[in-house]
């Protein structure tokens, strides 16, 4: 991908107004914040550049046309921007298949928005494309808009749009992993080491999660390192991952596979590999998240499953968890980012968000909605799934976080599998987390 770059990756895409649109549309341009030394892993010079705000009134009066782009709709997207249509008849949405899967969909959208192509108004951003998106001069600052009409949303969810101090996205939809377990064999979990305790007591107990090579066992592994207090970079870019809680984490999750609390076939499975081995009967444990509950309750399993928010790492610290989902965010080269305002105050909404979760079992981004009667009765674990987002964190705010993912998901994976020193493998680790982020 010609984004890959360095130069590329420096370079701020300028924007171009009206001076109608300049006044429907800024409440004032933002600034970039102080740049950080280039010591220790901190990014060299400021991370987002200068951008245009969304003001929230920028939707008055608003009318016409807008391109709303993402990947392949799975029945939310489509469905969302009908309802909207529906419900007024100054704009119109209509939704744009980019690609048959994320990686297709991300692929053409960064071809469009290199090429400064006005093709779409709103793009369906993955959680962890914010900080390149912002970074790259891309995408309108939202900040005042969710200041505005975010008060409702589950603030971890709304981390997700931060980057550089500022808001560039709002949520869509979100996402936090669970632990699934057979109430015949185990009990909920107090804590990551009673899971481990209670996993290797038998092995009808065994932990199924996502070891294979791959974003899943990046996740997994942040689950662990996040709830023993580590952290990967911090808020400067700063690369702090060479931890002592880190080294704690990785060979808690070696010594899992060693003793048996985890499956050693977790080595293979992605999320469906996860879930079908759990339906089958095997493990007492399964972590994996929402989008599993239908499939295990129709399964053999499904009647004695229960389910419980992710765990702290030795029941005296915080549970943490790290967060998906999808947001909306505002392309500069936007055609009509009035009536883009509309359609994203409109997403945002309580009456939205409730037919959203109620026609697709989709997690919702206000916090009201999880006690919601109706909310519960579609999604029974809605109380869990609530805890897990609310003490859920985002994955490493960096334009370069693919660099980031695949060094913790190969070192991580080269322990479990090749039983590698954990302490090489962190420092490797660190180091090539420490050269990405140097290449912007």
């Amino acid at each position: 991908m010609k984004s890959n770059t360095r130069a590329s990756r420096r370079r701020i895409t300028p924007f171009i107004a009206a001076a109608g649109v300049a006044a429907l549309v800024f409440s004032g341009c933002s600034s970039p914040g102080a740049a950080p030394s280039a010591a220790g892993g901190q990014a060299p010079q400021a991370r987002a550049p200068q951008a245009p705000m969304l003001a929230p009134d920028a939707d008055k009066g608003a009318t016409g046309d807008i391109v709303f782009c993402g990947g392949k709709d799975t029945g939310i997207r489509e469905a969302t921007a009908k309802r909207f249509n529906a419900m007024q008849s100054a704009i119109r949405v209509s939704y744009l298949e980019l690609g048959a899967d994320t990686s297709a969909a991300r692929t053409a959208a960064i071809q469009r928005l290199e090429g400064g192509s006005t093709d779409c108004d709103i793009y369906m951003t993955d959680v962890v494309w914010t900080p390149e998106w912002a970074q790259q001069g891309w995408l309108y600052d939202q900040t005042d808009l969710v200041k505005a009409v975010g008060g409702e949303i589950i603030p971890s969810i709304l981390s997700t749009t931060e980057y550089d101090g500022r808001n560039w996205a709002m949520p869509f939809y979100t996402d936090s992993a669970l632990i699934y377990y057979r109430t015949d064999r185990v009990k909920a979990p107090t804590s990551w080491k009673d899971l481990y305790a209670q996993a290797a007591a038998d092995p009808e107990h065994k932990l199924l999660l996502q070891a294979k090579a791959y974003e899943g066992l990046t996740v997994n592994f942040l689950e662990l390192l996040y709830s023993a207090g580590g952290s990967v970079i911090d808020e400067q870019g700063k690369v702090v991952i060479d931890s002592p809680q880190a080294r704690t984490a990785l060979t808690f999750m070696r010594d899992g596979f060693k003793n048996g609390s985890i499956d050693p076939a977790s080595l293979t499975y992605d999320e469906t590999g996860v879930r079908r081995a759990y339906e089958s009967g095997l493990g007492g444990f399964q972590r994996n998240w929402p989008g599993a509950w239908n499939g295990t309750q129709a399964s053999e399993a499904g009647p004695k499953t229960a389910v419980a928010p992710l765990p702290s790492f030795d029941g005296t610290g915080k549970p943490a968890g790290v967060l998906g989902g999808w947001n909306l965010a505002v392309a500069q080269k936007a055609k009509n980012p009035g009536a883009s305002v509309a359609f994203i105050k409109y997403v945002a909404s309580e009456e939205a968000q409730r037919q959203m979760v109620l026609e697709t079992a989709q997690s919702p981004i206000r916090a009201a909605l999880y006690s919601d009667p109706e909310v519960v009765a579609k999604i029974p674990f809605a109380p869990q799934l609530k805890t897990s987002l609310e003490n859920a964190k985002p994955r490493p705010k960096s334009p370069v976080y693919a660099q980031i993912s695949r060094a913790i998901y190969e070192n991580v994976y080269a322990v479990l599998s090749e039983g590698s020193d954990v302490d090489a493998a962190i420092k490797k680790m660190a180091d090539e987390i420490q050269k990405a982020q140097e290449t912007f």
